[in-house]
């Protein structure tokens, strides 16, 4: 027995955003762009993970000590997909563990941003570059 996927229209149409996905998961590609699959909530971890690397960014630029405001540049962010209801859920990665990751960042590693140099390219401070300066 088989069961053959209609064709759509769709399929034809080819834009940036389909091509960075089957560039970056040939799979997530087929499921989202062939079968129309997307998932019903946004995949915590990655989420989570977008939000703490925003929070990261802005104590790197602002200084460690600006942990609580960088809290806040991760609050926001997670708040656009999470509600507080769920934060019991999510133990290992909620919004309490990121308050205290972030202050034990400003406590700990204070001398990260003497002892190494936030890169400035084209008058843009880089917290995330590859490569090594000659």
């Amino acid at each position: 027995m088989t069961f053959p996927i209609t064709e759509h229209l769709e399929w034809n149409i080819r834009d940036s955003s389909k091509l960075t996905d089957f560039d970056s998961c040939a799979r997530q590609y087929f499921y989202r762009h062939i079968l129309g699959w997307v998932p019903e909530f946004p995949n915590h971890d990655l989420h989570f993970g977008e939000c703490w690397h925003r929070a990261r960014e802005y104590q790197l630029l602002n200084g460690y000590d600006q942990y609580l405001d960088a809290y806040m540049v991760f609050l926001e962010h997670y708040r656009t997909a999470y509600s507080p209801e769920t934060d019991s859920i999510y133990t290992y990665k909620s919004p309490t563990g990121v308050l205290n990751a972030l202050k034990k960042f400003h406590d700990d590693r204070s001398l990260d941003l003497v002892e190494n140099e936030v890169v400035v390219l084209d008058g843009k401070k880089m917290t995330e570059i590859s490569g090594r300066m000659l």
